[in-house]
């Protein structure tokens, strides 16, 4: 039935195709005659889109947009894979039936418009291998009339789409362009437009302006964008175009990349080249009402309505796309719905935990009215951000110096892990509707993370160093996602550990002495001490040890549980800080053993650092409760007292205006506290005693130096700019460093007491190389930065050269040859011959000094051209260098 059907359609177009010809043939000659080959074009619009089939095999669309009464319409378009390879996709859209052409085709297109036909060309394509690859096609010819490229109806389409297949980034699928790429405006009225981009992947999309292409992918010569009464732009992030406003009816191209990122990299885009239809009307666009972002827990409905409405009272239809409407499970639903003047319809979703991911899902909507001669849109974008629900932690369970965290099953299986997060201390703070994760300012740390499936608890240990006595320890917990998307936080739950252990809560400075200090230890005694496993008595075992040192010493004993203070006496308090410890021993007949330790804490150390009228000070003290504040006391000498000077928050105080050369004595006294009820507070812990000096320790400004050279003096001029000019530091001297080549020492050259010198003449011998710089010292001694480096050359001068004649005759001018004057030559070795290649002087004399005589038969050399060889010695940058010279010279007697 098929086949006959087909017959008979090929032939009834025969014939009527045939009796056009007789009607028409001088009408379509004289047609033909003035149009060239304008009824051959048709492209107005095009992208290429693609998914992934499995392996390295891809789905491949090109989807074009053709004028519909062109006889180039056509059944397959050719396509370049990108890998060097091409292919012919079939058209799959539409009904079979005739192209205008003449042509059948089993499929002919869907007719969106007037004169506009939907094409879609599909087929697969299987790659080689991982790449990056850029997969294009190019078809003849553009429509006729396009404002924006000139002489289009000679211009082909040209789009590309780039997919990279990278094992280690994951399958991929490009963006899908829900909206269609041919729109329509009015002249003088804002026009706007959006692609629609949808990423099944759920990757992040960005969108970018760019030329419209054609023959081989170059950018069409002379193409312009539309021109605009102020602006023509695209939003990078949503896809809005936005043309404020048309000046020119006509059609107009456009081009632009949807990009598509996944964690941070470009990973493909999609070129859409798009038409605009700009006529000449004063209908007023709908206006959809203003839309917000919004974000919905997975497994809540979410439900909101939209609203379009029309200043011309036109009939409004309002329609949408996106992400959320084609989910293949639980899709959005939205009535497509028309109004006269204003026209609402309902947006639900009842999400669930599939439609979780990192990017916000996008959503379209589009209100259209009927007015004539065309129809006018405006288009709103929003974003839904569907976040996790939270994990709920069930208990907290406080076992020795840790705590077990337990939590329900995760009622979404698609998680991949469970994250632990712990701080100290309660925070107030609630997550927001789109707060997801545990934020760092609320100062809570990460902890672990663990597989999300049948592990539902987590022992914090401190990674192995223990939990803290006396501190109230407080736990969220969030789910995370392969894509990196990550849950509200859960609710807070805090707990301190069991109290069954001493809490250390003071190692204070009381004496200071390198051999007599002292130090006073206290600690809050255990207070929850399990009788049946713990009877007793007890003894505490006070442990000590210095910074740096391995083996902890027991320095002391207290029996019971009452006895918590120790002093520990004949210290060195002076130069280091000590650390302290409590143990706490069950003494029950023939069952003695050690019930744990306390924390460690260390004394507090004071450090103080000279300075010009200044002395900085600076402290630590590694302890388990929290120091907050910091008092700062310093001695008076007058009163015999020590005088509070502040309190601070940080960990360091400068002390200014002192006096250079007088010394100062500090202490300080630290604040601090656990944050669970039942141990005193605060916790006041003194550092040792410390003093300085102020002293002049910053150095002059650093000068600037220069050198000239003096050829005929073999000298250099050195000068420098003075620092108490240019920055206002005294100095006293300077120090000038010279090196004769750079691969030899800087060492002192002299030394300048007068700091208005600040010139300098250095005749470094038979040369002018070598490299200076300067140093400028205050009067107690301290020291600029270096000076600019200054190299002179040994070609600052004129180099070795020989005249070109010398006349030995006897008249007492010009009777020796002789080099011009030069520098920076060590030795030579000259030879010259005659024209017969005989050797008749030879010097190692840099001067030469020839009298014209053959050196060897001690006779006058005769009147001729003599020609030399001389290896030149010469002192320079890189060192004692060779040159040979080569030449020749005349000499003459008359």
């Amino acid at each position: 039935m098929g086949s006959f059907l087909k017959f008979v359609l090929l032939t009834k177009h025969r014939i009527e195709m045939h009796m056009l010809r007789l009607r028409r043939a001088f009408g379509v000659l004289i047609a033909l005659l003035a149009w060239g080959n304008t009824m051959a074009t048709h492209q107005r619009a095009g992208e290429i889109v693609y998914r992934h089939i499995s392996g390295l095999t891809y789905e491949v669309s090109i989807i074009t947009y053709t004028f519909s009464e062109s006889p180039a319409d056509r059944c397959e378009l050719e396509i370049q894979w990108g890998d060097g390879n091409s292919g012919t996709l079939r058209r799959v859209n539409g009904e079979p039936g005739i192209t205008p052409a003449g042509i059948y085709c089993e499929h002919t297109g869907e007719m969106v418009g007037e004169r506009i036909r939907k094409n879609v060309y599909t087929g697969e394509h299987t790659f080689a291998s991982s790449g990056d690859y850029t997969i294009s096609v190019e078809d003849p010819n553009r429509n006729y009339g396009v404002i924006n490229i000139p002489n289009s109806v000679n211009v082909p389409l040209y789009v590309d789409t780039r997919l990279l297949i990278n094992p280690f980034l994951g399958v991929n699928n490009s963006p899908q362009l829900l909206l269609p790429p041919i729109d329509m405006g009015c002249v003088g009225h804002p026009f706007v437009h959006n692609p629609g981009a949808y990423d099944p992947d759920g990757d992040s999309l960005s969108y970018e302006l760019v030329a419209c292409r054609g023959e081989q992918g170059q950018n069409i010569p002379g193409y312009i964008l539309p021109e605009a009464s102020s602006l023509f732009t695209m939003d990078p992030v949503t896809g809005d175009v936005f043309w404020d406003a048309p000046v020119m009816q006509g059609e107009y191209n456009i081009a632009f990349l949807v990009k598509e990122w996944r964690e941070g990299v470009l990973i493909g885009h999609v070129t859409r080249d798009m038409q605009i239809i700009i006529l000449a009307c004063e209908n007023e666009p709908p206006v959809i009402a203003p839309l917000s972002d919004t974000c919905v827990m997975a497994g809540d409905l979410l439900l909101f309505s939209v609203t379009a409405s029309d200043v011309d009272n036109d009939v409004v239809t309002l329609t949408a796309t996106g992400g959320p409407l084609l989910v293949a499970e639980s899709p959005a639903t939205f009535v497509d719905s028309e109004g006269q003047g204003v026209v609402t319809s309902l947006f639900q979703w009842q999400t669930q935990c599939s439609h979780i991911q990192k990017n916000p899902w996008q959503l379209f909507f589009k209100a259209t009215d009927d007015s004539e001669p065309v129809n006018l849109s405006d288009i709103k974008s929003m974003q839904i951000s569907v976040i996790a629900p939270p994990p709920e932690i069930s208990e907290l369970i406080p076992t020795g110096r840790s705590i077990t965290v337990n939590w329900l099953p995760y009622s979404c299986e698609n998680a991949s892990h469970i994250k632990v997060f712990r701080r100290v201390g309660s925070a107030s703070w609630a997550s927001g509707a789109c707060d997801y994760g545990v934020p760092t300012e609320t100062g809570y740390l990460f902890v672990d993370q663990l597989p999300q499936g049948n592990v539902t608890s987590f022992t914090d240990d401190n990674h192995g160093e223990g939990l803290v006595q006396g501190m109230e320890y407080c736990y969220r917990l969030t789910a995370l996602f392969p894509d990196g998307s990550e849950s509200y936080a859960s609710e807070e739950f805090c707990m301190a550990l069991k109290r069954d252990l001493p809490v250390i809560t003071h190692a204070s400075v009381t004496a200071t002495g390198a051999e007599t200090g002292t130090v006073a230890v206290q600690w809050s005694k255990p207070v929850e001490i399990d009788p049946e496993i713990t009877p007793g008595p007890f003894q505490y075992d006070i442990y000590r040890y210095r910074s740096g040192q391995n083996a902890p010493e027991k320095v002391g004993t207290n029996m019971g549980l009452e006895d918590t203070l120790f002093l520990d006496s004949g210290l060195d308090t002076r130069d280091d800080p000590y650390l302290y410890y409590i143990e706490l021993m069950n003494l029950t007949p023939e069952n003695t053993f050690s019930v744990g330790t306390s924390e460690v804490a260390q004394t507090p150390f004071l450090r103080v650092e000279s300075r010009d009228q200044e002395l900085q000070l600076s402290w630590s003290a590694q302890v388990p409760w929290q120091n907050t504040q910091t008092d700062i006391f310093r001695y008076s000498e007058d009163a015999s007292v020590w005088d509070s000077l502040t309190t601070v928050a940080g960990t360091s105080f400068l002390d200014t205006a002192l006096v250079n050369g007088r010394t100062y004595c500090y202490r300080i006294r630290t604040r601090g506290a656990y944050n669970i009820p039942g141990i005193v507070s605060p916790l006041l812990n003194f550092s040792q005693e410390q003093c300085g000096t102020p002293r002049d320790n910053i150095p002059p400004c650093g000068v600037t130096l220069s050198v000239d050279t003096d050829c005929a003096l073999l000298a250099n001029h050195l000068r420098w700019t003075n620092p108490e000019r240019t920055c206002g530091t005294q100095t006293s001297s300077y120090t000038l460093y010279y090196t004769p080549d750079r691969q030899s020492e800087y060492l002192p050259l002299d030394s300048l007491f007068n700091p208005l010198d600040t010139s300098y003449v250095h005749t470094p011998g038979n040369t002018i190389v070598g490299c200076y710089y300067v140093v400028a010292v205050d009067e107690v001694g301290n020291r600029s930065e270096p000076s600019n480096v200054v190299c002179v050359s040994h070609d600052s001068c004129s180099v070795y050269e020989l005249p070109n004649v010398f006349t030995p005759n006897g008249d007492q001018y010009n009777d020796f040859l002789t080099p011009f004057p030069y520098t920076s030559v060590e030795r030579v070795h000259a030879e010259f011959y005659n024209r017969w290649g005989e050797l008749v002087f030879r010097t190692e004399d840099p001067d030469l000094n020839w009298d014209g005589r053959n050196q060897f038969s001690h006779k006058m050399s005769a009147s001729g051209v003599y020609f030399y060889v001389i290896q030149l010695y010469e002192l320079t940058l890189d060192g004692l260098v060779e040159r040979t010279l080569t030449g020749q010279v005349h000499l003459l007697r008359e």
